[in-house]
């Protein structure tokens, strides 16, 4: 009888994973132009396959959310007419004053009892298209993960045949157009067809707007389309929809977009060809440009990198030449040559990870949505995790006042901590704060004046191959973060469900624990928490910590209610 049962059960199982391949697969025609060579590598290679099948997924998803949304809006519309139509009817136009009759009055009722539920059933599909664009964003993160654990090689690999083989997207459309004048062999459908080059084509039976909902890259001449507009997949103009980002604010401003602007003297090639460094990086160089202020020029290639640790956001990677007009409201984009016979393109210039992360979102809010962080350390290459264990201590990152002028010097800002409410305690409450406030000093300085971390506080972590983590114990001030796992050692990502960030503790065991994000807000907690059990960490929960040291939530609650936010941690800290 149990082997029956473990038989049924891998049966079970095996029929499960048949058709997860047999979804994925038909995902993969229905969003990629793919000859059978390319079906077979996908298929087959597992780093291929993973980020294949999450860029796949979040296509289909903002495909669904697409629809869900234009079915709201069509029922607000419907709802508002039927509500407007029993206004009217109750009106009473009638010039002599007359009551409505019993029918009228039953025609009208009937008119907004139907408004309602439409109205309630709007309501409801907005919620879906917001639940799919969420999930969207979730696996475009997961497969922006993916290539970060990579080779800087094998991940631009992987990006460049993901955007080369792709159907929809008009930004990689235009990249494409390119494809025949350089010289190289154009995309292929699976039956042997070239597409047009200069539209991107959305699959068939699609009725929605463009999955990626790309911003276009605006021209000088007729026939302009703004930032603030969507383009379909054949190149008509669409108004933007309530789920369309509006532009966001730039990380810090850039006095001419499309260059950037060396620290101190331009350098000149070494001897024996070793690239030539800037003056390191002080300040984030990153803006979305405005039409007055976009780029002119071709796309710098292979320019001189600041010395030391450097983090940018990678937006895209072709093997062919792209028109300068490509990526013209991001500033400063640059060029660099792979080995591979690639040119990786990306935006900005970042002192630390967490700027280019949050800078990432922006860029993806803009409809480049394939963007994700990478690092460079003396102008070459690095991984993630080679990049943040040799990064300096972090410190504010520099901010420019939106409302300056341009001309204006980069100024660093220290940012305002939120206003916090007194609470109320019962008289049994304040006895358990007072005697948990008895066991610290008697200010927020002086609590976080013992933070005291070792010389050696992230000596555990470095280990090849470990998941890019930021160890608890040099972080000073008070933080809630939500508890993924514990480990006998660090830990490669994908191990760790691809959760991205990661903090990493070592226990008095000498084990690895690992949370992942740091808060000063509970609600955002909350949804970390959330979303980290629906990627596949059932038993995941909030915690504190206190100065690299963790304490209980009854500790961070009394700490919180007698200091505010003077307890918490350096605002840049904090994940967004």
């Amino acid at each position: 009888s149990l082997r029956e049962e473990a038989i049924a059960r891998t049966n079970e199982e095996e029929a499960v994973r048949a058709a997860e391949a047999a979804a994925f697969k038909e995902r993969l025609l229905k969003y990629y132009y793919l000859s059978d060579e390319d079906q077979a590598l996908i298929l087959n290679e597992e780093d291929m396959s993973r980020y294949f099948e999450a860029r796949a997924k979040a296509l289909a998803q903002r495909e669904e959310a697409a629809v869900a949304e234009v079915a709201a809006a069509n029922t607000n519309r419907l709802a508002n007419a039927l509500l407007e139509e029993s206004k009217a009817l109750l009106a009473n136009p009638d010039p002599g004053g007359a009551p409505l009759t019993p029918e009228q009055m039953a025609q009208a009722s009937r008119l907004t009892d139907q408004s309602v539920r439409m109205l309630a059933r709007a309501d409801s599909l907005q919620r879906v298209s917001d639940r799919l664009e969420l999930a969207a964003r979730s696996n475009e993160a997961q497969a922006a993960v993916l290539l970060q654990a990579k080779e800087p090689e094998r991940a631009t690999e992987i990006m460049a045949l993901e955007q080369a083989k792709r159907r929809v997207e008009p930004t990689l459309a235009e990249a494409r157009s390119m494809t025949t004048t350089a010289g190289v062999e154009p995309v292929q459908r699976p039956d042997g067809s070239t597409p047009p080059a200069e539209q991107a084509v959305t699959p068939a039976g699609t009725t929605s707007e463009p999955i990626a909902r790309s911003t276009t890259v605006p021209s000088d001449g007729p026939g302009t389309v703004r930032p603030d507009t969507t383009t379909s997949s054949v190149g008509q103009v669409q108004p933007r929809t309530t789920s369309d980002p509006e532009p966001a604010q730039p990380v810090a401003a850039v006095p001419v977009p499309g260059t950037v602007p060396p620290v101190g003297p331009v350098p000149t090639p070494a001897p024996g060809g070793t690239p030539a460094l800037l003056a390191p990086l002080t300040e984030d160089i990153f803006s979305f440009a405005g039409r007055d202020a976009q780029r002119t020029g071709p796309i710098p290639i292979d320019a001189p990198m600041p010395a030391g640790v450097v983090f940018k956001v990678q937006i895209g990677a072709f093997k062919q030449p792209i028109s300068d007009e490509l990526f013209m409201d991001l500033g400063p984009v640059s060029g660099e040559t792979v080995g591979n016979g690639l040119v990786r393109y990306s935006a900005g210039q970042f002192v630390t990870a967490q700027s280019a992360a949050r800078a990432t979102e922006q860029v993806r809010d803009r409809g480049y949505r394939d963007a994700f962080v990478v690092a460079y350390q003396d102008g070459k290459r690095v991984t993630l995790a080679q990049a943040m264990r040799a990064a300096s201590p972090i410190g504010v990152t520099a901010q420019r006042d939106p409302g300056a002028p341009a001309s204006t010097p980069v100024a660093v800002l220290k940012p305002v901590p939120p206003p916090t409410t007194p609470i109320a305690l019962s008289d049994s409450a304040a006895a358990v704060e007072q005697a948990v406030l008895a066991n610290y000093p008697a200010t927020a300085e002086q609590v976080l004046a013992q933070f005291a971390p070792p010389a050696d506080a992230t000596a555990y972590y470095n280990v090849p191959g470990a998941a890019p983590a930021r160890q608890v114990e040099t972080v000073k001030g008070l933080f809630y973060t939500v508890q993924v796992g514990v480990y006998s050692k660090p830990t490669a990502l994908d191990k760790l469900f691809n959760i991205d960030p990661l903090n990493s503790e070592r226990t008095e065991t000498n084990k690895i624990r690992y949370t992942t994000g740091m808060f000063t807000d509970m609600d955002r907690a909350r949804a970390r928490k959330d979303q980290t059990v629906g990627l596949g960490v059932k038993d995941a929960f909030i915690t504190a910590y206190l100065n690299g040291k963790r304490i209980p939530m009854r500790d961070a609650r009394a700490l919180v209610a007698r200091f505010g936010a003077s307890v918490f941690v350096d605002p840049t800290l904090i994940t967004r």
